[in-house]
């Protein structure tokens, strides 16, 4: 499955049509069509995509197969952090540098 069959996939599980997403994100219906037909997608409109359809662009970009929406990451984050006894602050942080090095995220 490329990038586009993917967004596809998700727009359809969200029960929107095209016209929809391309009203929510303020872009022209053929720009949604051709991201669909592509394996090639912006980055402007793969970031308004990931908001618009709630979930990671690691899972649009097939970098993960499992689909937690963001709000799901957010909440293991959110109990990591009271589990551990870390400041939101430290989780943040923690995030912060996984995102800058790639390096798997360890709890203190």
């Amino acid at each position: 499955m490329h990038i586009g069959e993917r967004l596809k996939a998700i727009r359809l599980a969200k029960g929107l049509t095209q016209a929809d997403v391309s009203e929510m994100i303020n872009v022209d219906k053929g720009l949604i069509s051709r991201a669909e037909r592509s394996s090639n997608v912006g980055s402007l409109l793969l970031r308004k995509l990931c908001i618009v359809y709630n979930v990671s662009s690691s899972y649009i970009l097939e970098l993960e197969d499992n689909q937690f929406d963001l709000e799901t990451k957010w909440t293991r984050l959110i109990n990591l952090a009271k589990g551990n006894n870390l400041s939101y602050n430290d989780v943040f942080v923690i995030v912060k540098n996984f995102i800058r090095t790639n390096e798997e995220i360890k709890p203190k």
